[in-house]
Parts: structure tokens; sequence; C-alpha cells
């Protein structure tokens, strides 16, 4: 995260001052209305169609996302699809369900949470740059190097692969070595590269 402002200092105007304030201050209102800020909690999203459609598929999850709630809080922010379905559900779900939150809240999510375990594509790399394993509830994943490299394991829908690696990753300490996505330098090799060409 970046914060960004103008001071007087700039030499500029008083008048063309602006203040902006940090991206990240902007998330912390999520952690504060759910109590997060002292407290660990898994963060999980279901939404993909081969969970939601397939009520057992839900159902196998829904269990899991119970089991786990009874040591450590489990958040939802519920997909609206998810949401038409879980209720109709025999298992009823235990865990803290919430309305889906905005980027800026994800990412404060993500940044607090001990564990993601998500059927989303994005959240699992961006659970990596967190510094977080995650659990992914396909088949398949198409992160295949965060597969390789132990950030993260496939479950599917079945509870207790979702209970057990769960419980694998809670004994485990998140080390990356790899680097698998860069330095976190790409704006600076792309001005790098642009300058060789325009001078």
């Amino acid at each position: 995260m970046i914060s960004c402002w103008m001071t007087a200092r700039s030499g500029i105007k008083e008048q063309r001052i602006w203040t902006a304030i940090s991206i990240l201050f902007l998330g912390l209102g999520i952690n504060k209305q759910l109590d997060l800020q002292s407290k660990k909690f898994i963060l999980a999203t279901i939404h993909r169609a081969e969970n939601t459609n397939d009520l057992q598929h839900l159902a196998s999850i829904v269990k899991a996302l119970n089991e786990l709630n009874t040591d450590q809080t489990v958040i939802v922010p519920l997909h609206p699809r998810t949401a038409k379905l879980i209720h109709h559900l025999n298992t009823k779900p235990t865990f803290t369900i919430i309305e889906p939150v905005g980027y800026l809240d994800m990412l404060q999510l993500l940044n607090h949470c001990s564990l993601v375990i998500t059927d989303s594509g994005g959240l699992q790399k961006e659970a990596y740059w967190f510094k977080k394993f995650c659990i992914v509830l396909r088949e398949q994943t198409e992160w295949v190097e965060l597969y390789e490299n132990g950030f993260c394991e496939l479950a599917g829908s079945d509870s207790k692969k979702i209970t057990d690696i769960a419980n694998k990753f809670s004994q485990k300490v998140f080390i990356d070595k790899q680097g698998l996505y860069g330095e976190g330098k790409a704006g600076e090799k792309i001005v790098e590269i642009l300058e060789q060409y325009t001078n």
C-alpha cells in the first residue's frame, strides 16, 4: 500500500494542495465493524457454480467451515448466488456470514486473517501476496506454481480434506523464498525499459 500526499514544502501554491488519505486507512472499517483487530480468523468465500449449483457440494463445504469455526472464527462474505441457496441446506451455517465487501475491505480481511479458503481464482493469488496459505475449493487451480510450491492445496468440496488441510496449515509457517511473482518492482522496470527506447 502507498500513502500519497502533497505538502507546502513542494512549493506548490496552497490552493493547489490536496490531501490524499492512505488507502490502507480507508479499509480499516471492516475490522472495527467485526471487532477483528486482535482476533485470529479464517477468511472463506464460495461463489463458483460447481459449489453453489450442487447442494451436496455446498453442504459439504458448510460442514467443514462449521467444524473449523469451533476452534477459530470463520468469516464468509457471502456471494448473492450462495446466499440464495445456503439457507435451504439441512446443514445450517454456524460461522459468521457478512455482506459482500469491497476491494479495500477484502484487502484488510486478507491482511488480518490466518488462512484463506476459497474457490476464487484471484483470491488465491492475493492470499499469496499477503503471505497466507490457501485451501482451494476446486479440483484444479490456475496458479499451478502456488500449488507446486506448497502455498495452496486443492480440497474440492470434500469436508474432511478441507479440515485436514486447515489443521496442517495451522502448524506451518509461511516462508516465501521463491518470490514467484517478482519483488514488487514492475513499475520501476517498465520505466527503465521505456527510457531505453525513448532516450
